[in-house]
């Protein structure tokens, strides 16, 4: 009996995903690079990188996931990313 598939036809099962094969045009690329905040990145990675790296110095170049993740849980990010627009409120006027 083969009811599971039948409930919602629109989902692809893990099957159909994993025999497409994926394959980036230049169109996708230059639309995907549009949406990514590049400058935002790169400031996140120019602060976190010399973190990370004085991390790893500490302990003699052993990478302990562990502890990298415990040191990103307390590092802020306040003031290094740029600050978003202000919400504007506006009523509604017939």
């Amino acid at each position: 009996n083969n009811h599971d598939h039948d409930d919602d036809d629109d989902s692809l099962d893990e099957e159909t995903l994993l025999e497409k094969n994926f394959e980036p045009t230049d169109a996708w690329l230059a639309e995907f690079k549009d949406k990514m905040p590049f400058e935002t990145i790169t400031r996140l990675l120019q602060h976190l990188v010399p973190v990370i790296d004085d991390v790893i110095a500490r302990v003699d170049g052993v990478i302990d996931e562990k502890v990298i993740l415990d040191v990103l849980k307390d590092v802020t990010m306040v003031g290094l990313l740029p600050v978003p627009h202000p919400i504007v409120i506006r009523k509604y006027q017939p």
